[in-house]
């Protein structure tokens, strides 16, 4: 049942009671009627039975006895009349009685949604059978127990106050089961359906909140990709658009900055197949908490961990350094506990690699490691580029130096030539 159908539930149960209680109340008034005709026609024949007596001598008191007699007899017709009339309607009128309640119990036990009665103190009168199956109680125990008890407190009070201040309430709520730590339901409440009851229907959303909740993270993992898409591709032209070693190294560490909670971050190459060499590093610690920095050539074979990253494709994350082995922990004065190491690779040929560290254990995740493997890409076709250039301007320059050698040796020549 939607919304629309629970209230016409809710006004279907107000209309049969409210029916029941103008029976009660027709059949109050034809049973006055009667009694005070009866009344009437009792005071009637008193009031001639003693002028009768009175009289008794005389035959006008004989006539007044005589209509004393008609006076009781009518009484007892009236009295007779009476009790068929009101068995008649005690009849009908409990026979009505039975249909309606036989009605509203069809509706109240086959109903698909829970459907609790509570008084004024917020304790269960009533509980048709989805309720227990809901609630995962036996009837005994739901009845007379406030349903407070199976909410949270919080959302109880603040429920259970908007339903008396407005009569009436439609809110989500969590269930407290011990078999069922996340049950939600849709509460739909009508108060004063009947004088000091309240209606309250239930209906379990619990899948219908997971899939609400399931389409939320998706959005986030969607907006946080197309974030981290949009980043990369910022950071990947900011990359390209500068040559300068300096610059290409600047703008990897700020977009590192923005994707990942690193506090120091090394770019290492390497310098021959067994040595590694530092070119860049970079602490957002304070300058009390900084390590006395990396050295700046490490050997591979002193340092295993970084020799293991740069032959995995993947990338290695240490979530604690403290617990792994003596072998694999970082050969250097540094702060790290939580540490990720990635290669770059250019044109196939691995460059060197990007350290990325943490003084917390388990800040740097698989995500974080992700996230720098996809910008090691294009970091490291930037830095590849920003060496060729520097490359090629050491190779302009001494070009440029001999060629003016060349010239100045062609001009001495000449003028050797010139003095002979």
């Amino acid at each position: 049942m939607e919304g629309p159908h629970l209230r016409r539930a809710i006004g279907r149960l107000s209309d049969m009671a409210q029916i029941a209680t103008n029976d009660q109340r027709g059949s109050s008034r034809t049973t006055g009627v009667w009694k005070s005709a009866s009344f009437v026609v009792v005071t009637i024949a008193l009031i001639l039975f003693f002028s009768a007596v009175a009289l008794h001598g005389a035959i006008f008191g004989r006539a007044m006895l005589g209509l004393a007699g008609v006076a009781v007899c009518s009484v007892l017709i009236l009295h007779a009349r009476f009790l068929h009339l009101a068995r008649s309607v005690y009849m009908q009128t409990n026979e009505r009685l039975l249909r309606r309640d036989l009605e509203y119990r069809s509706i109240f036990d086959s109903a698909p949604d829970a459907i609790l009665v509570v008084d004024a103190s917020a304790r269960c009168r009533a509980a048709n059978p989805t309720a227990l199956q809901l609630f995962g109680i036996p009837r005994r125990e739901i009845l007379g127990s406030s349903i407070a008890r199976f909410c949270r407190p919080n959302e109880f009070d603040r429920c259970w106050a908007r339903l008396l201040s407005e009569q009436s309430d439609r809110e989500q709520l969590q269930l407290l089961r011990k078999d069922h730590p996340a049950l939600f339901v849709e509460l739909t409440a009508s108060a004063d359906f009947l004088p000091g009851r309240h209606m309250v229907f239930l209906r379990d959303v619990t899948e219908r909140r997971r899939a609400e909740d399931a389409v939320g993270q998706s959005l986030a993992v969607a907006q946080s990709a197309w974030k981290e898409a949009d980043a990369l591709r910022k950071a990947t032209l900011a990359l390209t658009q500068n040559l300068r070693l300096d610059a290409v190294l600047d703008t990897l560490f700020e977009t590192l900055a923005a994707l990942i909670p690193y506090e120091e971050v090394q770019v290492l190459l390497l310098e021959t197949d067994s040595r590694l060499f530092l070119v860049r590093e970079a602490s957002r610690l304070a300058k009390e908490q900084r390590s006395s920095g990396w050295p700046n050539t490490l050997r591979l074979s002193e340092h295993p961990i970084l020799q293991a990253v740069l032959y995995s494709p993947e990338g290695i994350i240490i979530r604690d350094t403290l617990r792994e082995p003596d072998s694999w922990r970082l050969g250097y004065a540094t702060p790290a506990r939580s540490w990720l190491g990635i290669r770059m690779l250019a044109a196939g040929e691995v460059l060197g690699l990007l350290s990325l560290g943490h003084s917390k254990p388990e800040t740097l995740s698989e995500e974080h490691l992700r996230l720098a493997r996809s910008l090691a890409i294009p970091a490291a076709a930037a830095i590849e580029n920003a060496r060729l250039y520097e490359r090629a301007q050491i190779y302009g320059e001494e070009l440029r130096d001999r060629l003016a050698d060349l010239r100045r040796a062609e001009e001495a020549l000449r003028r050797v030539e010139d003095g002979h």
